[in-house]
């Protein structure tokens, strides 16, 4: 199952390509009926699975991390965020950017990853993701064209929102409409009153999430002769994100890639 698995002469006919996601089975899909010359896993799986599905899908059965040169991916994503260094420090000299872009780590080097398999990918290759999310997003900006979702994203009723609101005071939802409404504080900006610098030494932790903040208040209760502060980044959806940065990544991953 080597990096080139799969491959033919592009120029007799077309391949069908199946990708899996990781949360997604290998053989409990509706994938599992259809006819494949290609499969790739997302994720990672043991020798007896892969050899299971081998067996079931009739053609090759690769994982994303085939694609790896021996972690220099991982030099590469270094490279990349020093690129974003000194550029959103704050009032205190903080510098953003070093603190969040951890954040965007293990996409950027996913990233890199799906751009080396696309290079395996005819022009005229049917591509399907078994899922919507960020592999299918990135690997269809990568090839310039979309790719087939075998499960459809699910629509959010009102229910589910109305439950998501149930989890919030009042004052907090204020302020997720606000960094909604007003993210770059073009407006709060003006009535926010600047704090008091601090004298003691202050550990910031930056956070955007419900189980973030649980996380750090937890880690917060181990060392109670510190001072931490918490700043809010906003509650973004996932989805969302991905569409707001991932055209940016990938277009930094191919002007940085060698």
């Amino acid at each position: 199952m080597g990096k080139g698995s799969g491959q033919r002469d592009r120029d007799t006919h077309f391949m069908r390509v199946l990708l899996i996601r990781p949360e997604d089975g290998l053989l409990s899909g509706r994938w599992t009926t259809s006819k494949w010359d290609r499969v790739i896993d997302l994720g990672r799986g043991g020798i007896r699975s892969y050899a299971s599905a081998a067996s079931q899908f009739k053609c090759p059965i690769n994982f994303l991390d085939q694609f790896r040169d021996n972690y220099r991916e991982i030099q590469s994503v270094r490279r990349l965020l020093d690129a974003g260094k000194n550029k959103v420090r704050d009032g205190f000299g903080l510098d953003w950017w070093v603190l969040t872009s951890i954040l965007i780590h293990q996409q950027l080097e996913t990233t890199i990853l799906l751009q080396k398999l696309g290079q395996t990918i005819g022009p005229s290759d049917e591509i399907s993701v078994s899922g919507p999310g960020f592999h299918a997003q990135a690997l269809s900006a990568i090839l310039g064209r979309r790719v087939q979702l075998l499960t459809p994203m699910r629509s959010r009723g009102a229910g589910h929102y109305f439950r998501t609101f149930q989890k919030f005071p009042l004052r907090q939802l204020v302020e997720i409409f606000w960094d909604k409404a007003d993210a770059g504080y073009q407006f709060r900006g003006h009535f926010k009153r600047r704090p008091k610098a601090r004298i003691n030494d202050v550990v910031l932790l930056p956070t955007a999430y419900i189980n973030v903040s649980r996380t750090g208040a937890a880690y917060a209760e181990t060392a109670p002769m510190l001072t931490f502060s918490w700043s809010r980044l906003g509650a973004v959806d996932g989805f969302t994100k991905c569409r707001r940065t991932l055209s940016c990544m990938v277009g930094l991953v191919r002007r940085r890639s060698p």
